[in-house]
């Protein structure tokens, strides 16, 4: 299991046996393709006993974001087991408004805040493969901000700001 805890999440997980175990690598993707370790702990190598595993991510992505595990053995053969969705709700989390959407020639970007205006933003825009199709750094008001996206494939897609180290997300559709 991963558990949100503020803004850590707490990872577990319960072994009935195990053979030939060397170690377990806990993983964390924003988007299920690109993954990143977080923390490795040590098998029991041969147990017949039930085992509980913890740790704890204290620098999880702000957001929706996924949790793996992976097995390896002392000959180096490993098994991958499937991901476990976590969202890290953080007041540095703000709401991003895409607009028209759906979209045919362009997008407007609209954030939603109560502090002072943003100015410097680093925007990236992925594909639902996970493929990054665009990315700009942007230093200004987001006001009235548009992106072209004519050459964009018909889809969806996820926009990511980071404006000011306060992070935004949204989802549009290319028509």
């Amino acid at each position: 299991t991963a558990e949100a805890d503020g803004t850590s999440v707490d990872i577990d997980w319960i072994v009935e046996s195990q053979v030939n175990n060397d170690y377990y690598v806990v993983e964390n993707s924003i988007d299920c393709y690109e993954w990143k370790e977080v923390d490795r702990l040590p098998g029991h190598g041969n147990c017949n006993t039930p085992k509980l595993y913890e740790l704890k991510d204290l620098y999880p992505h702000i957001g929706l974001s996924y949790y793996r595990l992976r097995q390896v053995d002392y000959d180096g053969n490993s098994k991958t087991f499937y991901p476990v969705s976590v969202n890290v709700e953080n007041e540095k989390t703000i709401g991003l408004n895409i607009k028209p959407n759906p979209a045919i020639d362009y997008i407007e970007l609209e954030m939603d805040y109560t502090l002072d205006p943003l100015i410097n933003h680093n925007i990236q825009i992925f594909d639902m493969s996970g493929n990054r199709v665009y990315k700009k750094h942007f230093i200004g008001e987001i006001h009235d901000f548009q992106i072209n996206i004519e050459k964009f494939n018909k889809g969806a897609y996820i926009l990511k700001s980071k404006s000011d180290n306060i992070n935004a997300v949204g989802k549009f559709v290319k028509e």
